[in-house]
């Protein structure tokens, strides 16, 4: 009896359970933000070390557009008058928690006299994104944003660390820019043992 009891439980289709995940950033920019949101001269410029994701980035996936579960926001907020995206991007990943650069493509050039910076070209978003996968996900998002106005260069900077569901939309908020986060188990296929 335990012989065939054994035999139909190997039979059984098995799930595997999943270890990979996608991850997606939506990542945009309030027009005309507040200026008494920015950081204040004193404040030091932070230094981001994520991985380059494209030719530079080995170690995780990137999706194509057609993967990304975001693209109706991302049409949203390209439509709205008070909004731009700055950056979408997906990709694919293990329990590994390497940061990722989220580093938009539009340069901006300013200058802070009361720092001393002269008239620079930077980009006009960069930052790291970190998604930690345990027991929970953690999320820990860094990002500034950088525009010139009359010549003077305002830097708003949105940090937060949070524990996040998988299969939930997260919005990570700021007077001047805000990110949207999903992250998805990638369901391993089945698996029939013989």
């Amino acid at each position: 009896m335990r012989f065939w009891l054994l035999l139909l439980l190997l039979s059984q289709t098995a799930h595997a359970q999943s270890d990979r995940y996608q991850v997606e950033v939506l990542v945009f920019a309030y027009n005309n933000p507040d200026a008494s949101a920015a950081l204040t001269k004193d404040d030091a410029e932070p230094d981001f070390d994520g991985m380059l994701m494209g030719a530079g980035g080995e170690l995780y996936s990137v999706l194509p557009n057609d993967r990304r579960r975001l693209s109706e926001a991302f049409e949203a907020l390209a439509r709205h008058a008070r909004t731009r995206t700055l950056v979408h991007t997906s990709w694919v990943q293990d329990a590994s928690n390497r940061s990722v650069r989220l580093r938009g493509e539009k340069m901006v050039q300013g200058a802070d006299a009361a720092r001393g910076v002269l008239a620079a070209s930077m980009p006009e978003l960069d930052g790291d994104v970190q998604v930690r996968i345990g027991r929970g996900i953690e999320v820990d998002l860094d990002a500034i944003l950088r525009t010139a106005a009359a010549g003077a260069l305002n830097r708003f900077r949105l940090k937060e660390k949070r524990v996040v569901l998988s299969g939930e939309t997260h919005y990570f908020d700021h007077p001047a820019i805000g990110a949207i986060v999903r992250i998805d188990p990638i369901a391993e296929p089945a698996v029939t043992v013989p």
